[in-house]
Order: C-alpha cells, then structure tokens, then sequence
C-alpha cells in the first residue's frame, strides 16, 4: 500500500499466497518500517591548495584539520571521513592548532602514511580523543608531539574513555615529559578506560620520561597487531609498550630495539590479562624483564620469538 506518514514509512497488507485466491487476511499496519541507508560523507584538506573559506568539498578543500574539525558533524548512521592530502600540517607550514580534539564518527585518513605529515613541533600533543567513538585514525605521519602539561599523558595520540581504530601511521619522534605533579606516561600512544585496535603501524622513536615509551595502556582493551614498535624508550617502565589493569592483545608485532631504565624492555605488563602470539621481541633492554616483564596478572605466550 502507499507510504503513509512521513517520507519513507511503510504499512503492508497480507494476501493469502495460494494461487487460487486473492481473499485478504489481514492489515499488518501497525507494524510500520523505514527504509534507509547509512549515509557516509567524505571532506577534504590540502594544506598548500585548500583555504579555510571553502566549504570542504573536493573542488574547494579546507587548508587545516583544525577547520575540518570545528566544521563537521558526523554520526552511527553518517558518519565522516576527513581526508588529508599530502603535505606538512603544522603551524608553520599551513597555520595548523595543536592538539586536534578528535570528534565521534569523524575519521581522519591519510593520502599517504610517509607524506601526510601532522607535526605539532614540540609545541603539544598531536591528537587528543576524549570520550570519543567510531573513528579511525589512518594513513598519517604522527610527530612532533609533546605532552608536558600537568598530566603529560600521550605525546603523539591521548585516548580517554574513547573506542577507535589507530591504523597503518608512522608515530614517531614524539614526548611524554614529567612534570613537578606528575611521570608521564605514553610516548607515542596514551590509553585510559578506553578500547582501541593498533594495527599496521610504525611506532618508532617515541620517549616517555616516566612509563610506556612507545605505547601506555591503563584501565583499556588494547589489540596491538602487525606493528613495528622499535627504538623507544621509558625512563622507568615498558621501553615499547606499558600495559596497566586491562586486557591486552599482542600478534605478530616486531617489537626491537626499545628500552626501559627499569623493567620490561620491549613490553611490561603490570595486573591485567595479556596475550602474546607470533611477536618478535628482539634487541631490548631492561635492568630487569630485558623482553617481557609481566606481574600480578595473567599472561599467555604463543609462538613468539624473544
């Protein structure tokens, strides 16, 4: 029968299905639907074409993620996807704020992971995901980041109470600095009560001055797959990746190089449930735990190289 209602809802009447009769049954009205599809919107920014005034469209690209994000709105049913072009996002170069305040359904890809540069320079953290969910973070040079506030939590990425996807970027090159109040923790990645999928990635480089050179895990549920996590270093614990009171799932990573002054070289884990299948963990080091450091929880150790 005719939609009835608002655009798009639907009633329905029965018929008997037996080729010998058209007799009605009944009317199934009172169970009206709608039918639909999830939308997906695409915007884009070209740090050396875009301008601000456009309206972020593919013809008319906006200059900087910080416009993208104060302009776009995303949802479970439409959600976003910003797209970066290549080239160097930083104040210096096309104007760029620091951090980019991440928003729920608004994915930030890159063109490409060597070339699509967000550089904070070592001005303030690069990204920070607050009580944020559906989105990923993809294609991207992550760098420059430091984290020196009065927590100095997550010097490239700070996630809290957030649920994302961190996918196939370069995070390199940035700080977790201590403070008078506080350690930092999380060089490279920060993760507190949040869920997060780390997969694909190039984490190298990264300092914390405290705990989690590499990658800090607290409170979180943490799939770490097919990363190079290599040459970061903590001032106490976890020179690659520090992961507190959660669950955490390691596969098939290259963990080599990294350093800790105090325990867990590669990877420590304190409390907590973790699992580590198909890993290389190589070439680190720790005054104790030299490769893995794991207490007062559960841990599981399947076909890994140490």
């Amino acid at each position: 029968v005719p939609p009835v209602g608002p655009d798009g809802r639907y009633s329905f009447a029965a018929v008997l299905a037996d080729p010998d009769t058209s007799e009605f049954i009944s009317d199934i009205s009172f169970a009206p639907f709608t039918i639909g599809c999830l939308g997906h919107t695409d915007y884009y920014v070209d740090p050396e074409a875009g301008d601000d005034a456009g309206d972020g469209s593919k013809d008319s690209p906006w200059k900087t993620v910080t416009k993208a994000l104060l302009s776009v709105q995303g949802s479970e049913k439409d959600p976003v996807t910003v797209r970066l072009a290549e080239g160097l996002y930083a104040r210096g170069a096309n104007g760029e704020t620091f951090p980019l305040n991440m928003k729920s359904f608004v994915s930030i890809v890159g063109e490409h992971r060597a070339t699509t540069i967000l550089d904070a320079e070592h001005t303030a953290r690069v990204i920070t995901c607050e009580g944020v969910t559906g989105l990923t973070l993809e294609g991207l040079t992550i760098t420059g980041g430091l984290a020196a506030d009065e927590q100095g939590f997550g010097g490239g990425i700070y996630c809290d109470g957030s649920s994302l996807r961190i996918e196939n970027n370069i995070i390199s090159g940035n700080q977790a600095q201590s403070t008078n109040i506080m350690p930092s923790y999380g060089g490279g990645i920060h993760c507190y009560d949040s869920s997060v999928v780390i997969v694909g990635n190039r984490i190298a480089d990264n300092l914390s001055e405290g705990a989690g050179g590499g990658i800090y895990c607290c409170r979180s549920w943490v799939t770490i797959k097919n990363n190079t996590i290599t040459n970061n270093s903590a001032s106490s614990y976890g020179g690659g990746v520090y992961c507190y009171c959660g669950t955490a799932t390691f596969e098939n990573n290259s963990i080599t190089g990294n350093s800790a002054s105090s325990d867990g070289g590669g990877v420590y884990c304190y409390y907590g449930t973790a699992t580590f299948t198909g890993n290389t963990i190589t070439n680190t080091s720790a005054s104790s735990g030299g490769g893995v450091d794991c207490r007062y929880g559960k841990a599981t150790f399947t076909g890994n190289t140490i």
